[in-house]
């Protein structure tokens, strides 16, 4: 056991000198979250060779992707409403986004699970650190990226409680019955004027005999022409050119004594403005009558009887145009629910409270029958959610009057009336918004949240510290570090019986414990590299131990050249390329101090391996699907076949 012993410390001095070589100038590293920016995290050094980087989790729990499920918006269950799978934005913008929706697009169920979790956002207080040391393996041959050192490591852990706010407001709009009076009276008085010229020619003449006394009979024809003016309130408006005639018949053939030779009628329109300063055609309407008469005289035995006919005359009675202004009303009443102190605002006036009496009133004339819209009826508050200021604004529409012109005539008055119709353009809220959910909040989300999420931060944490401390030709082996890290950090965990089956995450407080089972322990590389990288996790026999219910993983990683042919890694494909990946189990007893990837696939250091040629699905993004919280974390998968398993160099008896 003594000779034993001294060749692990042997191993471990070698292992420290090695990395002892490698240039050390910490660059820390503060994630960029677009929405917000966080502040940055503390450090402090040590020395030259060493830092103490103190890990806090609050930047990178917002940076979460996410992609909302809109169908569970509206769902007046709990439900699943952010999908995590590595793709759409950080869950901080989501969750300002739904905070700034309106009742019509987000029950109080979806609304109100979205501000418990919002929770982790703006209500936390550190609870507790758990110290690791990490150290890196170097990426190139001569030592120097990353160009990091040893790192005392210092991990922060938060409690959180819910974010406590109101549902958006919104309005139930009444509108009562249209009240409308007159108010003006504009008249036009229609006449017309003429002026006109007439000639008289013989138009046919006859003789007959009686006796020895001759009669002569003749009948006129007269020719008129002029000009008939249209005056409106006694100004000419329009005029007209007009040319006539007509004959003297004989008596006999009038239908009835003193019967008109010549009766017709006309018309004449025109344009007048009218208020509001509009054009409006005006037109009357006149008659001409024309009679004759008899001139007779004798002379010798010859007697003349003469049929003239008189001037035109131009009859017409004065005709009334009215047009009314018209004053409009229509009362609302504006009921606001919910909402912290809202206030509606209905064009430039703004309104406190939740009853609220208005009056929509415009004058109109119906010689100008224009609708009215009302202005629009909004009702908004403001909430604060950390450095947000989000302001939820219901739109509840407008009313609009319609307004049909109708004629009335009443002897010679024509009057131009107008009737009224509500064309309703409101918004009613949902019936949900009285629907309030009882027990959103007996969940602590934002608490359950941040213990889901810690090793996506923690990973996130560490995969910006190497890249920001390398070269960009090395970003590609930035997982290989990153994992480096995870197992150094499950490296330095005690195994112990502890399951801690309680907790939402048991990982996690075997994490900050230091300490727990097997599993505990065996996954916690899985935890954190799941978020950027493909992973399987077995479970079989340890085989040096002989113990049964072993946990231990294959995580697919580009492995950097200098380590690929001096460690054992397994050589996948996919179908397309082929990739590298370890077998890691940082929990078995015969690990040196930096190395932690194990397998023996001739002399079966572990039962339940696939063999060459077999095909095992991988995942991506761990599967943290709680009850009690709004999120989904959906899980990828990639089918890989093993090909290679470069495993010559070790055995369960010969270790590295």
């Amino acid at each position: 056991m003594e000779d034993k012993a001294l060749i692990w410390m042997a191993l471990a001095i070698l292992a420290l000198m090695l990395l002892a070589e490698i240039a050390y100038n910490l660059v820390i590293y503060v994630p960029h979250i677009v929405y917000p920016q966080p502040s940055p995290m503390p450090t402090s050094t040590i020395s030259n060779m060493n830092t103490t980087i103190v890990f806090n989790p609050l930047p990178y729990y917002a940076s979460l992707p996410t992609i909302v499920n809109s169908s569970a918006l509206t769902s007046l269950k709990v439900s699943k409403i952010f999908i995590s799978n590595g793709t759409g934005i950080p869950v901080l913008q989501n969750i300002v986004k739904i905070l700034s929706m309106n009742a019509s697009e987000v029950t109080p169920t979806a609304y109100f699970s979205i501000a418990n979790l919002g929770g982790f956002y703006v209500n936390h207080k550190l609870a507790k650190n758990a110290s690791y040391t990490i150290q890196p393996l170097p990426l190139n041959s001569n030592g120097t990226k990353p160009n990091m050192t040893q790192i005392n490591l210092i991990l922060q852990y938060y409690n959180f409680s819910p974010y406590n706010t109101s549902y958006p407001p919104s309005d139930n709009i009444s509108i009562n019955s249209l009240v409308y009076s007159i108010i003006d009276t504009y008249t036009v008085k229609v006449t017309i004027s003429v002026s006109y010229s007439t000639s008289t020619s013989l138009a046919s003449s006859s003789t007959s005999h009686n006796g020895n006394q001759t009669i002569v009979t003749k009948y006129y024809k007269m020719s008129v022409s002029g000009t008939v003016y249209l005056l409106a309130n006694g100004s000419s408006i329009a005029s007209n050119n007009f040319q006539f005639s007509y004959t003297a018949v004989s008596p006999c053939k009038l239908p009835y004594p003193g019967a008109p030779i010549f009766q017709e009628s006309f018309s004449i329109s025109g344009n007048v403005i009218v208020p509001p300063g509009v054009s409006k055609t005006v037109y009357s309407t006149y008659n001409v009558t024309a009679y004759q008469y008899k001139k007779e005289h004798t002379s010798g035995n010859i007697t003349y009887i003469c049929y003239y006919p008189t001037d035109p005359s131009f009859n017409y009675q004065p005709d009334y145009f009215n047009w009314y202004e018209y004053n409009v009303t229509v009362p609302v009443r504006i009921d606001v629910f919910n909402g912290t102190n809202p206030i509606t605002q209905i064009g430039n006036h703004a309104y406190m409270g939740r009853d609220i009496n208005a009056n929509f009133s415009y004058a109109v004339w119906s010689s100008d029958p224009q609708s009215f819209v009302s202005d629009e009826i909004a009702t908004y508050d403001t909430i604060h959610y950390g450095n947000f200021t989000i302001k939820r604004t219901w739109n509840a529409g407008y009313v609009e009057v319609i307004p049909q012109e109708y004629t009335q005539s009443s002897g010679n008055t024509i009057n131009h009336y107008l009737s009224f119709t509500i064309q309703s353009n409101v918004v009613q809220p949902p019936s949900w918004i009285f629907n309030y959910p009882k027990d959103i909040y007996k969940s602590n989300y934002a608490n359950n949240y941040g213990q889901l999420a810690y090793y996506y931060a923690l990973y996130k944490f560490l995969y910006n510290l190497v890249k920001n401390n390398t070269a960009s030709q090395y970003y590609s082996y930035i997982n290989w570090e990153v994992d480096i890290f995870a197992n150094e950090i499950a490296l330095q965990m005690a195994l112990s019986n502890s399951s801690y089956p309680q907790s939402i995450n048991p990982y996690l407080d075997s994490l900050f414990n230091k300490s727990g089972n097997q599993a505990m322990i065996a996954m916690q590389p899985i935890l954190i590299m799941s978020w950027g990288t493909y992973y399987h996790v077995f479970n079989g026999t340890y085989n040096v131990k002989k113990i049964d219910n072993w946990t231990y993983s294959m995580i697919l990683i580009d492995i950097p050249g200098t380590w690929l042919n001096t460690t054992p890694y397994i050589l996948l494909y996919n179908g397309n390329m082929h990739n590298t990946s370890y077998l890691t189990d940082p929990t078995n007893i015969e690990h040196s101090f930096v190395v932690f990837w194990w397998y023996n696939y001739n002399t079966t250091m572990y039962s339940n391996l696939p063999g060459k040629g077999q095909a095992i699905t991988f995942y991506e993004w761990y599967p943290y699907n709680y009850n009690d919280i709004p999120i989904y974390f959906e899980t990828l998968n990639q089918a890989f076949t093993i090909e290679y398993y470069n495993s010559t160099v070790y055995n369960y008896t010969k270790q590295p």
